[in-house]
Parts: structure tokens; sequence; C-alpha cells
């Protein structure tokens, strides 16, 4: 019995396929978020967590969840008051499905759920209020990811999120990270 655990452990290894497992990442790019109407685009960072398992040869399913962070904002004044509205950090968990792509690439679509917190301020004379709110939407993407033979990865993906109360997101990310 102690030797076959020994085999059927190494069995399990081998028939693993180098796609499947846990993944860690960082990533930024371009993010545009439009409220009422108007919009403002900025630079975006986070990081990002998951796990992928192979569901055939060549097709994948995963869990995905990201902290991003944003420094898109705009503020509009008239008359001499100023109205702001600033996108925050956003929070998502989801799902992946994809197709391998030979031995080190994969194509895949995302959906899931998304939570932004949002700020927004009014300033007139020397009075100012502001307010925070956090915003529940779901988020709709597509990417490419690029492995390489020691676990690294290089990944570019385009995500649009919906959230409550008229606000949007567009963003293009680069990524980089690593697959257990």
């Amino acid at each position: 019995m102690m030797k076959f655990v020994p085999a059927l452990v190494a069995a399990l290894l081998v028939s693993t396929p180098a796609f499947a497992g846990p993944r860690v990442e960082v990533h930024a790019g371009w993010d545009r978020a439009s409220a009422a109407g108007e919009s403002n685009s900025d630079v975006m960072y986070g990081v990002g967590i998951g796990y992928d398992l192979p569901i055939g040869t060549n097709t994948f399913v995963g869990v995905d969840a990201n902290y991003d962070g944003s420094s898109a904002g705009k503020c509009v004044s008239i008359d001499g008051d100023t109205a702001c509205l600033d996108a925050n950090r956003d929070l998502s968990v989801g799902g992946r499905f994809g197709f391998n792509l030979g031995q080190y690439s994969k194509l895949y679509a995302l959906g899931g759920y998304t939570n932004a917190k949002v700020k927004a301020s009014i300033t007139s004379g020397e009075t100012a209020l502001s307010a925070t709110d956090e915003l529940d939407g779901f988020r709709l993407g597509v990417g490419y990811q690029r492995n390489s033979d020691i676990g690294a990865y290089f990944k570019i993906e385009y995500r649009y999120s919906n959230y409550e109360q008229d606000f949007s997101r567009n963003q293009v990310l680069a990524g980089v990270g690593f697959e257990f």
C-alpha cells in the first residue's frame, strides 16, 4: 500500500495538463469609467488570483477573483461650483471558460459579479459635500494568455462592467503572473 501512494501521486502529476492549477498575477492598463453620459479614462492596476481546471483535451474552466484600483475620475465646474466623480476600488469574482491553443496559449471568455466603490463630491464656495457608494454589477470579457515553460505567463484582457445607477467601465489590461 505504501508503494501505491507515491505511484498514484506521480501518475496524477504526469497526467495533469500544463494549464491546470492555481495562479496569481499583477495587472495594469486603461480604464474608462462612465456615468450619466460623462466619461473619463485613466490608469487601472490590480492583482488577481484564480484556478483553472481542464475539462477536456483543449478546454478549461476556471474561477477568477480580482482587486483593482483606478485613477479614473472627472470633475465639472459650473458657475464656481465643482462636481467630481472618482472611480475607486473594484472587486470582482467570476469564472472563465476557454481553449488551449497549442502548448503555451489560452483564449478565454470571462463573466461574473463586480462591486465598485465610487466617490462623488460637490464643492460650492466654502461648502463641500462628499459621499461614497458601493455599486453592484456584472462583468464580461475576453482574454489571451501566453504561458512559459517555467509557469510564468503574460496576458492581455478586455473587460466590460455594468453597475447600478448608470455606471459602467471599459478596461483593457496587460498582466503577468505565475501558475503553480
